[in-house]
């Protein structure tokens, strides 16, 4: 991601989709579950990005919690496009 602009865009991309995505599951999840866990993953989020304004964040060991943020989000996201599935079925 040391590209320049482009590179800015695409990261910043990255955290503003997720954030998007946890406020659209915060607003229309589909049951309590879901609407708790993406909760907690905004606040992540946040977490995350006021942790890098106030020191460096590209390090391995806060990276990783990074991928692991960014990976409950994709997974909350995922149960609640399962879940729509399933009402579909129904």
């Amino acid at each position: 991601m040391r590209m320049g602009v482009i590179g800015i865009i695409s990261y910043a991309s990255i955290f503003l989709t997720s954030i998007f995505i946890c406020i659209r599951l915060i607003f229309y999840g589909k049951e309590s579950f879901i609407k708790s866990k993406a909760r907690a993953c905004l606040a992540l989020l946040v977490m995350f990005i006021v942790n890098g304004v106030v020191q460096p964040v590209f390090t391995h060991f806060v990276e990783t919690i990074l991928f692991l943020i960014l990976a409950l989000v994709t997974i909350t996201w995922k149960l609640d496009k399962k879940m729509d599935c399933i009402e579909n079925i129904k």
